[in-house]
């Protein structure tokens, strides 16, 4: 027992004095130099350029309807005179002359807009710098709506007034046919409000491109 425990201690010693040997250490890997990304590569994704082509024929339909109609509803209202003793005419009462006005504002710029787009299909340019064309029409679509509605309440208040004390007659008829139009070119500014808005949001707050200019170059 003694030879055996003691031939288990001195194996024991001998692997212990003779360590096994460390792994070698992996030769280094190759530096390898990529080349840098192309300019591109950090390019927002492009989107459409263009709004769709019926967005275009729907834009186009509502100017010219706003032309049309506020050139009728001031027309109307500027000839609704009537002679006599008992003549009246549409210069005495201010809801009136207000309804005139704001239909005139309406057809000089739904002109303007016309003009501009014409200008656009000859010169594929618009008279209003591409980067706040957008805002441009949201806007002034918004201030013409609101003004249209403003203008043909005011006339039909004064056309209801006036039916209700001294009846219906041809004055009040033409003052309202001129309120209606101009309520239908309101409609049409409305109508105009969604396209403008459409654009606004999809091309309006785009970010530049490397040419410095916006995305949006319809």
């Amino acid at each position: 027992m003694n030879k055996s425990a003691s031939r288990r201690s001195d194996s024991f010693h001998s692997v212990d004095s003779h360590p096994s040997p460390s792994p070698s250490p992996s030769p280094p890997l190759p530096l390898v130099f990529l080349p840098p990304p192309p300019p591109s590569a950090f390019r927002a994704p492009s989107r459409k350029t263009a709004p769709p082509d019926r967005l275009r024929l729907a834009s186009l339909a509502c100017r010219v309807s706003q032309a049309v109609l506020c050139l009728v509803s001031l027309s109307v209202m500027a000839s609704d005179r009537t002679r006599g003793w008992s003549g009246d005419s549409f210069f005495h009462y201010r809801e009136y002359r207000f309804c005139l006005s704001v239909n005139v504002i309406g057809f000089l710029y739904s002109a303007f807009q016309l003009c501009d787009l014409a200008y656009h299909a000859i010169a594929s340019k618009h008279v209003v710098a591409e980067r706040i064309r957008p805002q441009f029409e949201f806007f002034m679509d918004q201030i013409l709506a609101y003004l249209l509605m403003s203008g043909a309440s005011a006339g039909a208040t004064r056309v209801d007034d006036w039916e209700l004390n001294w009846g219906e007659d041809e004055f009040t008829k033409m003052a309202s046919a001129s309120v209606g139009m101009a309520f239908a070119a309101f409609v049409s500014y409305a109508l105009s409000c969604l396209v403008s808005g459409y654009n606004l949001c999809t091309r309006g707050f785009a970010g530049p491109t490397p040419t410095g200019q916006g995305i949006n170059n319809a």
